[in-house]
């Protein structure tokens, strides 16, 4: 059971056990231009079989259609028509939230050995460590799309990475959300990989890369190390969780600010933190009374 204290809407940990959730590293590609593959932020893409298809789909037309690429950051609203307006073909290219997704194209030449691995991730040393994403395979014509899932607890060198669980076949036309157990990570710096690896059949679509924490906060054992903010993702309004006497909520302020550090929008304790006006995308909430800060990010829908 949790106790808890009101002051406006932002909940502090109780002294009795409550269960928590931080999250470590989140990503849902909003941020990136469309149709790049390449300066994805921190992502690594790498082609390994050198055999990456160089054409686009039928009908439709995108930036860097013609390139060899291994993943692609891809808005199936700003191809030429949207893709998803085209009805002769059996597939569905929505995404699952806001607008973009990364995106691996089929191979004429062997399997597909299409690598997309995340930034360095810190685990921390404590609770229970969760990575999910949600995969689709856009095409009910060829709906046998498969993949890897590793992780690599030095580099982005491919000999680093070690497979989790056995190869995966993605479900057609319907977002399917995977969960991982890092708790054998506890304490390391990882990379976390997908690999696709299908043998010359459409496409594989990637989204919403979400590492989380899972604490129990308890009398001695305040565990909290970032923020808890939910909803998340959020639309419009979002509420805040802190371990009680962290702060002094008389002096307490919150600053959201985008991933280049610049400030957008500034509150202080308030009923709840409404951010409608903001646009799609990752951003910093961080609480501060002068003394104590802490952190967090959130996804605005």
């Amino acid at each position: 059971m949790k106790k808890s204290l009101l002051i406006g809407s932002v909940l502090f940990l109780g002294l009795t056990a409550a269960n928590a959730q931080n999250i470590i590293f989140e990503d849902d590609f909003e941020s990136y231009d469309d149709f790049i593959y390449e300066n994805v932020g921190d992502w690594t893409l790498v082609s390994e079989d050198g055999n990456s298809d160089n054409t686009g789909f039928a009908d439709v037309t995108f930036p860097n259609q013609d390139v060899m690429t291994s993943w692609i950051v891809f808005n199936p609203l700003n191809t030429t028509p949207p893709i998803d307006d085209i009805t002769a073909y059996d597939w569905n290219f929505t995404a699952q939230n806001g607008e973009k997704y990364m995106l691996a194209k089929f191979s004429f030449q062997g399997p597909n050995k299409d690598w997309l691995i995340s930034p360095q991730i810190e685990l921390p040393a404590d609770g229970v460590l969760n990575w999910q994403f949600k995969v689709k395979a856009p095409s009910g014509f060829f709906p046998n799309e498969s993949f890897k899932v590793l992780v690599s607890t030095t580099d982005t060198d491919l000999s680093s990475f070690t497979e989790i669980g056995s190869e995966v076949t993605a479900v057609a036309k319907e977002w399917i959300t995977y969960d991982y157990d890092l708790n054998a990570y506890a304490g390391e710096s990882v990379y976390l990989a997908v690999e696709y690896t299908s043998d010359n059949i459409f496409a594989l679509l990637v989204d919403d890369f979400l590492v989380t924490q899972e604490v129990t906060a308890g009398t001695n054992d305040i565990s909290l190390k970032n923020l808890y903010i939910y909803p998340n993702p959020v639309k419009e309004e979002f509420n805040i969780v802190y371990p009680e006497g962290k702060f002094n909520t008389a002096n307490l302020k919150i600053k959201i600010s985008d991933l280049s550090g610049r400030t957008v929008k500034g509150f202080g304790v308030q009923d709840q933190y409404n951010i409608s006006d903001l646009s799609k995308g990752v951003y910093v909430v961080e609480a501060t009374d002068g003394k104590q800060t802490m952190s967090g990010r959130i996804i605005k829908k």
